[in-house]
C-alpha cells in the first residue's frame, strides 16, 4: 500500500513538472533572467538552425557570469553613492571617485555585451542578423517606452 501511495505521489509530481506553465514560452516571467528571455525570444523569431542556436546560447552562457558580476558591481557603486554625505568637506572628491567607478562598471558591461554581439553577428547570416537586431531593438524600445514592465514582449505585440 505504501508503494502504491508513494508511486502515485511521484507520478503526480512528474505530471506537475511536465504540465505547461502559464505565460508565453521564453517570454514567461519564470523562464530565466530578463536578458536570457530576450535572447531566447530573438532566437525564436530569427529562425536559426540548431547549431546556430547552440552557438548563440554558448556565447550567452559565456557572457552571463560577466553580466551578473557587473550587476553586483553596479549595486555596490549605487550603495556607495547613496552612502555619501554632501555635508562633508570631501564630498566632491568622493562623488568624483564614485563617478569614475560607475564609468568603469558601465565600460565593463558594454565590453561584455560587445563581445557577445560580435559572436552572434559572426554566427548568423546577414538576413538573420538583420532580424536579430530588429527584434532586440523592438524589445529595447518596448521597455524604454513603458509599453511593458518587462523588456521582453510577445511577437504579436510588435507595433502596439
Amino acid at each position: 500500500m505504501k508503494n502504491v501511495a508513494l508511486s502515485a505521489f511521484f507520478l503526480a509530481g512528474l505530471v506537475a513538472c511536465a504540465a505547461p506553465r502559464g505565460g508565453n514560452g521564453p517570454y514567461s516571467p519564470g523562464a530565466g533572467s530578463l536578458y536570457e528571455r530576450q535572447v531566447i525570444g530573438a532566437l525564436d523569431e530569427t529562425k536559426v538552425s540548431s547549431a546556430e542556436r547552440q552557438a548563440v546560447l554558448a556565447a550567452f552562457d559565456a557572457m552571463s557570469p560577466k553580466l551578473q558580476q557587473n550587476d553586483a558591481d553596479n549595486l555596490r557603486v549605487q550603495r556607495r553613492w547613496e552612502s555619501l554625505d554632501p555635508r562633508t568637506a570631501n564630498y566632491a572628491a568622493e562623488a568624483d571617485a564614485v563617478a569614475q567607478q560607475a564609468a568603469a562598471v558601465a565600460a565593463e558591461r558594454l565590453k561584455a555585451l560587445a563581445q557577445f554581439n560580435q559572436k552572434v553577428a559572426g554566427t548568423l547570416s546577414a538576413s538573420q542578423w538583420a532580424t536579430w537586431t530588429r527584434v532586440m531593438s523592438d524589445q529595447r524600445a518596448a521597455f524604454e517606452n513603458g509599453r511593458r514592465l518587462d523588456p521582453t514582449f510577445r511577437p504579436e505585440e510588435r507595433g502596439r
